[in-house]
């Protein structure tokens, strides 16, 4: 996997501790669940849904030193449960580096929900999602490997390609300004399981999650 290839980083994030943010109400617990064996106990993110087209997030800080890191790779393994791979709305993964004045929120969403189904980035500056011309493919039998290659050009975020189970599809959606943060560096990693409609509950499982750099 992408992380024996970098210089450094941080690995196995899924056995971090995580906190839900924002709305509670609809996080389970995220809890290690040795019943699903992906690279070994994947780590279970469960949306309790309850209204629609609301939302679970879950962040953890890293404690590895990103301060002078510029290029990013993001490595994991992902397996929804049934309903998550007929009824999400959306998929989203975040990695949110604070640095010198502003917050580089690198964000990839699989969006179902929308005509065409396709792969979005997000510019934090303009708070809007980027359309990609990668198609968004709900997940069906089993795990898959995805990995993000992501990088600072300047003061500028770029999202180079993402690679899915060893196929590569380039992004390359650059020219994307950080929002204004003046708090500490800091590097923190999110996922988000959007609802549909009905609001109807799902759980994510992850495993073998490394950034690296």
């Amino acid at each position: 996997m992408a992380d024996f290839f970098s210089g450094g980083g941080e690995f196995d994030i899924e056995d971090h501790t995580w906190n839900c943010v924002g709305d509670t109400s609809h996080c389970g617990q995220a809890f290690i669940d040795s019943s699903v064996l992906l690279d070994d106990a994947a780590r279970k993110f469960p949306y309790q849904g309850g209204g629609q087209f609301t939302d679970a997030t879950w962040a953890t800080t890293l404690t590895t030193d990103f301060t002078n890191a510029t290029n990013f790779t993001l490595d994991f393994l992902s397996l929804p449960d049934q309903a998550g791979s007929t009824s999400s709305n959306a998929f989203e993964v975040q990695v949110i580096q604070v640095i010198n004045g502003g917050a580089y929120a690198f964000q990839f969403q699989c969006d179902f929900g929308d005509t065409p189904s396709l792969w979005r980035v997000y510019d934090p500056r303009n708070d809007r999602w980027i359309p990609t011309s990668v198609d968004c493919v709900r997940p069906f039998g089993g795990a898959d490997e995805f990995t993000f290659h992501l990088s600072r050009q300047g003061n500028q975020l770029h999202y180079e390609d993402i690679v899915i189970n060893g196929s590569t599809f380039p992004f390359n959606v650059a020219n994307v300004d950080p929002a204004p943060n003046t708090d500490p560096p800091s590097m923190t990693v999110q996922l988000r399981l959007d609802g549909n409609g009905a609001g109807t509950a799902y759980s994510w499982w992850i495993d073998h999650m490394s950034l690296t750099f």
